[in-house]
């Protein structure tokens, strides 16, 4: 009797000393489900799932290459085709967004017709399927992110150099200025936006101002051509 009031308090105490090694750690480990298990081991994260959940679906301190070679996405010939590879994927994960906000619609139209617990499980499933597709609105919104950016700077190379070479008029000049100032203050109001949209509190906000960031870029793209335009006109190009 006794022998066995040992084992089981042995048993306790083993169990209390294991359970708080892994809470001292933020992180445990979990066999890989690659291909190739053999001695493999990757970390999860514990404790905050939100926060994992929004690691999974940022793009924001990865440049374009670093986002496509995550996803798995051929890079070849990166240095000239990497914008048209990037805007493809972009385009294709809003065509996968598009089929499941499709098939959420389909589901809330069943359950329309349902009640009690079939009701609510149609319900619940056309929830998670907003929530997918809000994930992959928001990465297709990060990528474009990022494409309008290196169109920013490519336009701005651009507009320095026509800048230096450039012999319009004084009105013409502070015209194009102008544009150009406005363009400038654009892009950084969609910067802004796209940083605010990491603070948001769901998915749904977050995409929602990231859409906002994507109207802003796109005015500052359109204003950055047209000043680009009358300097060229000016000059004769």
């Amino acid at each position: 009797m006794k022998t066995q009031i040992y084992t089981t308090l042995i048993w306790m105490i083993f169990f209390i000393l294991n359970a708080n090694a892994q809470n001292s750690d933020n992180f445990s480990v979990i066999p890989s489900s690659s291909g190739n298990t053999s001695g493999k081991r990757v970390l999860i994260t514990l404790g905050n799932t939100s926060q994992r959940s929004d690691h999974n679906v940022s793009y924001s301190e990865l440049n374009l290459k670093q986002i496509l070679q995550e996803n798995n996405v051929s890079t070849e010939n990166e240095t000239i085709n990497l914008l048209k590879i990037a805007r493809d994927y972009m385009e294709s994960l809003q065509s996968e967004a598009d089929a499941i906000y499709n098939e959420e619609l389909s589901v809330r139209l069943k359950a329309r017709k349902k009640t009690g617990n079939e009701r609510n499980a149609l319900l619940s499933y056309a929830n998670e399927l907003s929530k997918q597709a809000e994930q992959k609105m928001i990465k297709a919104s990060e990528i474009r992110g990022k494409i309008n950016m290196e169109h920013y700077t490519s336009n701005k190379n651009h507009y320095n150099k026509l800048s230096v070479i450039n012999r319009a008029s004084a009105k013409i000049t502070m015209e194009a200025e102008s544009i150009y100032f406005e363009a400038e203050r654009d892009m950084r109001i969609g910067t802004e936006m796209r940083e605010e949209a990491y603070a948001m509190p769901n998915s749904s906000a977050k995409l929602g101002s990231m859409g906002n960031a994507d109207e802003s870029e796109k005015t500052a793209l359109q204003k950055q051509d047209q000043a680009i335009t009358i300097l060229k006109q000016a000059n004769g190009q």
